[in-house]
């Protein structure tokens, strides 16, 4: 899936939703976050299958964006920004050996003085 955010674009496959949400139920346990769709390996180019489970990454990456919590975590903002293969790298290692996980990142939030308007937080897909 390729998507852009801020006129950054960046491709990420499916094993990196995969990780990418490791760590967002690891850090976040306390919250719902919506499964990913189920890995499949017989038929998995097909192109029925292909479009399903880009409508249910597309369903994750909107869940995400409009959630007030997990659109700010460093982790999201990684997964949706980062272009080059260095620092993706010491991002993810960064993201495993966080120590801020399940309530105690309860203790990391910030609130903002003001209310978060959720409509200048879009990000736009190119598929």
């Amino acid at each position: 899936m390729t998507f852009q955010f801020n006129n950054i674009q960046v491709s990420r496959r499916y094993k990196h939703f995969d990780w990418l949400h490791e760590r967002l139920v690891e850090k976040f346990c306390l919250l719902a976050i919506p499964p990913l769709p189920d890995k499949q390996i017989s038929g998995r180019y097909e192109e029925i299958f292909i479009e399903h489970r880009r409508m249910q990454l597309q369903a994750f990456v909107d869940y995400v964006c409009k959630h007030p919590i997990l659109s700010q975590c460093w982790v999201w903002q990684h997964f949706i920004t980062c272009t080059d293969e260095k620092r993706w790298k010491a991002g993810k290692r960064r993201a495993e050996k966080d120590e801020i996980v399940g309530a105690n990142s309860f203790l990391a939030l910030i609130v903002p003085e003001r209310a978060m308007d959720p409509l200048s937080m879009q990000v736009s897909y190119i598929f």
